[in-house]
Formats: structure tokens, C-alpha cells, sequence
């Protein structure tokens, strides 16, 4: 069962291989169990300044024929034949990451590579720019030529969010520009990347206590450090854990919804998932329960769906509710990922009529593969 990760502390070299080895879209066509990531196509995102920026809607998937991936359209409709190892989605540049011969490059809405198969991992393009691993292990970004613009021998490197990204090295965790430059030097034992003007960044003391706080974009911190952990802002609100509970706070640091969760999850289209007498629901801005804890596990919404999880005595299954909690695709799948681009990714469902499978939002099948 694949769940939200907590937040990371700083990673070895070894350790950051192997995680950027998987990447997240890959895990998605591969893993049982709910989880939020998958290998669907990205939708419309909105950019810094609130605008609507359109992307490609072609999704990543098998062909049952040759077992390579290809990509199909909205109506699941064949427009890339299967021919890669594996696929990944396309991003705002129309590149996508993909995969022969164990080596990863970046194609075209075609399915040509406009950067040709030569790295041992390859993130997709945001912000202008995508996170490769070369065959020698080092964290390159690489513009949609393919020219290197930063290289790094750093233990940890994330995909640039909001202009800066999120670097590791033995010193700690820091920040860089689209240049390459330390922006904040590698200080912090623990960091995320930033959403919403800040990023949460913390230390352990001599004793294991762990204090998270916030920072803005010059490095000063604009919360103080105080929390057990900390979560991105998202909506104006982020998820905050004092003593074994958590509560959400606004970017003043003043709390808004009182610490009183043993789990809480990001908000998305004014909900929040968020654990509760054993059970997993939905709360909006100010607190009040929207959907009841009666899930084992629920996930972020996206596109007014929302995957939840309940273990029906034997396993985890997966399906998907609205903004309202109304059930809209009953559980019956092993795997189930957000929606994208107008359509959500499942796997295994408990009758075995077919391997994988995409959905529009009311839960129509549009595409269907049976491994042979």
C-alpha cells in the first residue's frame, strides 16, 4: 500500500538513486494499493500568475500486444503506437519523458525523441526545464534542446517549484536558481520545496527534537520554527503537527483549525483530507467535517474527484468520491490514481475483467488493457 511520504530528511547518494530510480509516474503502472500518483496525462495547470496553462492530454500505456508503452488520446483512442519501454506524461513543453533500452530521453506529441535516450532517469519538464540522472549518477537539468544548464554532484535534487529547487548536499538541504545558483545555502536537516511564496525547512537538535518553521524566498524565516513536522501550503493553508496532533495555520503562522488530527493532508478544492477516530475524511477551510471518517485511507482532490481507500477485510481496494463525498466510482480496484487531464488511472480491479484501465469522471471505461 502506497501512502502520502512524510516529510524526508536529508538523503544519502545511494538512497537518492534508488528513489529517483522509481519515479512517480513509473510506480503509478506498477503498484498495488491507492495512491495519488499515476501515469495519466497532466491537465490544465495554473501558472504563478493564475492563469489556465493547457497541456497535452495524451496518457501513457500498454500495449497488450508487445508489452511497450504508447500513448492514447482522451477517447482512448491509439496515437502513439507502443514502442517504449516505458512513458511517462507530457508536460507544458509538449515533451514527454520515455524509455528504451533502459535509458531515458524526451519525445514529441509525434513520438519522436527530440532528446534522445541517454540518461538513467529523467523527471518531466516544469518550469522550462527537466531533472535527469546521467548514466554516472549526477543531477542534470536539461532545457528542451537537451543542452545541460545545471549540473550537480549534490546527494538530493528535486524539479525547480516556484523558481528554486530543493537541493541536498553534505552540509544540508538549501535551494538554488534556474541558473544554478545557491540562493539559500544547505543548512536545513529537513526541507520541502516551496508552494505558495514559502517552503517548510527545520533541524533536530542535539537531543532529537525536531523544529519545523517556514522561510520565504530570501531565506528568512517568516514562521519560526516550532512544529514536530510540516507540510507545503496549499489553498493559503498548511498542515502543522504539534505534540501527536495536527491542525493547519495560515501564512502568518496564526492556526486556523485547531490541532486535533492524526493525520491531515493538503487542501484541494477547499477540502482537506484528514484522520480522525480511526477513520479518514474531509474537512473545508474553517474545520467543519464535510465528508465522515469512514475511509482507511483518503487522498487530495483533483478535478472534483478524490481517490479514497477501504480494506474490505481482505485487501485494500480504490474508488473515487466528489466534492459532496458522494461515491461516483465504487471501490473494487487494487490501485487508483487522481484524475488528470479529465480522466483517472486504475488497476486490478477485484473482478479481473482487465489489467488496467483509464475513466472519465462519472467512471465510464474509455480504455482497457488485458495482459495476454
Amino acid at each position: 500500500m502506497s501512502h502520502p511520504p512524510a516529510p524526508r530528511r536529508r538523503a544519502t547518494p545511494a538512497l537518492v538513486l534508488v528513489l529517483t530510480a522509481a519515479l512517480p509516474w513509473v510506480v503509478g503502472l506498477t503498484v498495488a494499493g491507492c495512491d495519488s500518483s499515476g501515469p495519466e496525462a497532466l491537465g490544465p495547470s495554473t501558472g504563478s500568475a493564475g492563469t489556465v496553462i493547457e497541456v497535452v492530454e495524451l496518457y501513457p500505456a500498454e500495449d497488450s500486444e508487445t508489452g511497450m508503452y504508447g500513448y492514447i488520446d482522451r477517447s482512448g483512442e491509439w496515437v502513439v503506437g507502443g514502442r517504449f519501454g516505458y512513458a511517462g506524461p507530457f508536460g507544458t513543453q509538449s515533451l514527454a519523458p520515455a524509455m528504451i533500452d533502459d535509458l531515458w530521453g524526451y519525445i514529441d506529441t509525434t513520438g519522436a525523441f527530440v532528446i534522445e535516450p541517454q540518461y538513467a532517469g529523467a523527471y518531466e519538464f516544469t518550469e522550462g526545464l527537466a531533472l535527469v540522472i546521467d548514466r554516472e549518477g549526477r543531477f542534470r537539468f536539461v532545457d528542451e534542446a537537451g543542452a545541460a544548464v545545471i549540473t550537480s554532484d549534490a546527494s538530493y535534487l528535486e524539479p525547480f517549484s516556484e523558481g528554486l529547487a530543493l537541493i541536498g548536499t553534505e552540509d544540508g538541504y538549501g535551494f538554488i536558481d534556474t541558473e544554478g545558483d545557491t540562493v539559500i545555502d544547505a543548512q536545513f536537516d529537513w526541507a520541502l520545496g516551496f508552494s505558495e511564496g514559502l517552503a517548510a525547512v527545520g533541524w533536530t537538535d542535539p537531543t532529537g527534537v525536531i523544529s519545523w518553521g517556514y522561510i520565504d524566498r530570501s531565506g528568512d524565516f517568516v514562521i519560526a520554527p516550532q512544529f514536530e513536522s510540516a507540510s507545503g501550503f496549499s489553498e493559503g493553508l498548511a498542515a502543522v503537527l504539534v505534540g501527536e496532533k495536527w491542525g493547519y495555520i495560515d501564512e502568518t503562522g496564526a492556526v486556523v483549525i485547531p490541532t486535533q488530527f492524526d493525520y491531515a493532508d493538503r487542501f484541494s478544492a477547499g477540502l482537506a483530507a484528514v484522520k480522525s477516530g480511526g477513520g479518514y475524511g474531509y474537512i473545508d477551510s474553517t474545520g467543519v467535517v464535510v465528508v465522515e471518517a469512514r475511509y482507511s485511507w483518503a487522498y487530495a482532490f483533483s478535478e472534483g474527484r478524490a481517490v479514497v481507500e477501504i480494506d474490505d477485510g481482505e485487501d485494500t481496494i480504490c474508488g473515487y468520491i466528489d466534492t459532496s463525498g458522494a461515491v461516483v466510482v465504487e471501490p473494487r480496484y487494487g490501485h487508483a490514481s487522481a484524475f488528470s487531464g479529465g480522466l483517472g488511472y486504475v488497476i486490478d480491479p477485484e473482478d479481473g475483467a482487465f489489467s488496467s484501465a483509464y475513466l472519465d469522471t462519472s467512471g465510464k471505461i474509455v480504455w482497457q488493457m488485458t495482459r495476454k
